[in-house]
């Protein structure tokens, strides 16, 4: 009977399958099992309506940042990762985009379009998130959890990049702090797009919601070339 070190279950590509990679790597005998008939499709959890379960997450690529693609020597085995100049947008018929870009400069630039205000304010906020990303990084999305002295520091970034104080902070809804950060309604309907995903629970919650939006501006996003399936070749 064929046995082994260590056996994972669940071939995510966040979870099951760099984790197999790793204890492989590290010289360990490993199986991957998985219960669907293809690895490393998003796990459908929301209930659009009753008894059907959908992901919004199949065509993002969340992986920009990741630590995995330079140990794992994903680019050698053909991975390549494209993220857009454009960060978040909206677009409207009436022409009047609203783009956050990678750019500073761009960015303050197309918000300027629609105020001032609020160009100034996103560049403040978009300098303060690069200052942090490498630890937001590690605390918040390549880490295990739970870990109560992390999550408090994750609080503390999310408060300093948007400027706000963490008492605040626990008080406001997510679209609640986009409407006090920002005045113009193109500016926060750009804002408030990730924000719909559910990444960080639930907008609407006090608290919660409003983490989630300072969370969702460090997301680096983008493309595999040749599609996600790229990343699980690699």
């Amino acid at each position: 009977m064929k046995t082994f070190d260590v056996i994972v279950i669940g071939a995510g590509i966040a979870g099951g399958l760099p984790c197999a990679a790793y204890l492989q790597r590290a010289g360990l005998d490993v199986l991957v099992l998985e219960a669907n008939p293809e690895v490393a499709a998003f796990c459908a959890t929301h209930e659009t309506w009753p008894e059907t379960l959908d992901s919004p997450h199949a065509a993002i690529n969340f992986c920009g940042t990741s630590p995995v693609i330079e140990d794992l020597e994903l680019e050698r085995h053909g991975f390549a990762f494209r993220a857009s100049p454009v960060a978040l947008a909206t677009s409207h018929t009436d022409g009047t985009n609203c783009l956050l870009c990678y750019d500073h400069e761009l960015t303050w630039q197309n918000f300027a379009k629609h105020s001032r205000r609020d160009a100034d304010r996103i560049v403040e906020i978009m300098r303060r998130v690069d200052e942090t990303l490498e630890e937001m990084n590690r605390l918040a999305f390549f880490s295990p959890h739970p870990d109560g002295d992390k999550y408090e520091r994750v609080l503390e970034l999310c408060s300093y990049a948007f400027g706000w104080s963490l008492d605040d902070l626990w008080t406001m809804t997510g679209p609640e702090l986009i409407e006090r950060t920002f005045e113009s309604d193109r500016v926060r309907q750009t804002i408030v797009s990730p924000l719909a995903l559910h990444e960080h629970g639930a907008p609407l919650a006090r608290g919660q919601g409003a983490f989630g939006v300072a969370l969702s501006l460090y997301y680096t996003t983008g493309l595999s070339i040749g599609g996600n399936e790229a990343m699980v070749n690699a």
